[in-house]
């Protein structure tokens, strides 16, 4: 697992020996934003600073993980392994679960040996085990459900792992949960993909990624349970993108448990998640795509996106799973990118897009790079409506861009591609 072995504070500048540190051979260094805020420090400029800083030292070795208790902006990937998208966790279930509903809607933004950071682990912590620590700061403890919950979401999410517990005093089932080999692999395996939503419905959520390779057959499944009450899944082979037999093993049971087709109905108890490893006959193409899930280029939480005009993910009813993604455009950076948009054959695909506009709106559609089509959305006064474009699409993997530079874009719901 990823250690935590430096950390350093943003508004210090180190003297002495606290100023050499690549003399003491630290691998992965925290930044902390701790009085950033009071200098007037620009995130951005000061901690591409500390990159080039700790670049010059030669070492190539080093993982910077900065901490601006909230999803800092697209900028970080550029400059550091891991960035911290969220408040201080706490052992107790509403930290868990608040923690995972501010990392459900980040999978855009993690890539290979650059991820979401969502603080360190409370496993070990469980209610009527361990007490030492309980009644300080709200840390009331975690039931087992509770615990394969967090470190299972922290693994499908690939949030770096870092023990946050008194590892001489680790409950034996936490080690054994901890030191699972299936979820690890979840967390550690070289696509470093970001598990995204699928489906919902209230506090329950489906998510999904690939295991072995991109687009591949095999894929891993959180059935994630985030209310009070006991919910069924039905699980849809086509809404993980994948057809005929599917195998399905479950990572924290480390047991196969069964086979099956079209759909399959699972009942998952309150606060409780199942992790799986789905093997199937045939990956079939992604036809949803949700706007949650697409890459938004000035996307950031650290001021009001709605006074800094950037681009975000808000709840919306009539929105598919309940989620829609407002205040795009009005800039050409401001825009919303599907990057892994896929197809099998080459032909006439035609993308229908769901949209909300309080007025007349418009976006320009390109698609890997190329000349823009301006596409008309007429308001549709609070409901969501729909727009269809046809456009010939080359068999592979496509990137597919809305933007406005001048002008604010519809709100987006979702794209969905089908063959003319």
């Amino acid at each position: 697992m990823r250690q935590h072995v430096g950390r350093q504070r943003l508004g210090r500048q180190g003297q002495g020996r606290r100023g050499r540190r690549n003399d003491l051979g630290f691998d992965f260094i925290k930044v902390d934003y701790c009085g950033g805020g009071k200098l007037k420090l620009n995130e951005k400029a000061r901690y591409t600073e500390i990159a080039n800083a700790i670049k010059a030292t030669g070492r190539t070795d080093v993982r910077l993980n900065l901490c601006r208790w909230a999803f800092p902006g697209t900028w970080a990937a550029d400059i550091a392994e891991s960035w911290r998208t969220t408040k201080d966790i706490r052992a107790n279930w509403k930290s868990v679960k608040d923690l995972i509903g501010e990392n459900l809607y980040l999978s855009a933004y993690a890539k290979p040996g650059h991820y979401n950071d969502m603080d360190m682990l409370e496993v070990g912590q469980l209610k009527g085990v361990v007490k030492s620590v309980f009644g300080k700061h709200g840390d009331t403890g975690l039931t087992p459900d509770e615990e394969v919950t967090h470190f299972g979401m922290w693994c499908m999410l690939s949030s770096p792992l870092l023990i946050g517990c008194d590892v001489r005093t680790i409950p034996a089932s936490t080690k054994a949960l901890i030191t699972n080999p299936y979820l690890l692999a979840m967390n550690q395996n070289d696509l470093g993909l970001q598990g995204y939503v699928v489906s919902r419905e209230g506090d329950a959520y489906i998510l999904v990624k690939d295991a072995d390779q991109k687009f591949g057959r095999s894929r891993y499944v959180a059935l994630y349970n985030g209310s009070d009450e006991e919910h069924e899944f039905t699980v849809r082979a086509d809404a993980l993108d994948v057809a005929g037999e599917v195998d399905a093993f479950d990572l924290v049971e480390m047991a196969d448990v069964g086979r099956f087709s079209g759909e399959v109905c699972v009942k998952v108890a309150p606060h409780a998640s199942k992790f799986y490893r789905i093997d199937a006959e045939r990956r079939i193409p992604r036809t949803v795509y949700e706007a949650e899930c697409a890459f938004l280029s000035d996307y950031q939480e650290l001021w009001d996106a709605t006074k800094a005009g950037t681009a975000f993910p808000d709840q919306m009813k009539e929105a598919s799973g309940g989620v829609y993604v407002r205040y795009i455009g009005n800039r050409a950076s401001n825009d919303l990118v599907w990057k892994d948009v896929k197809v099998d054959a080459a032909g006439e695909y035609v993308l229908t897009f769901d949209y909300a506009a309080p007025e007349d709106r418009a976006f320009d559609l390109s698609i890997d790079g190329g000349a823009a089509k301006r596409v008309a959305t007429p308001g549709t006064a609070g409901k969501i409506g729909t727009v269809q474009v046809t456009v010939p699409l080359a068999a592979g993997v496509h990137a597919i861009r809305l933007s406005n530079a001048t002008a604010w874009m519809p709100d987006l719901d979702r794209m969905t591609l089908r063959t003319r």
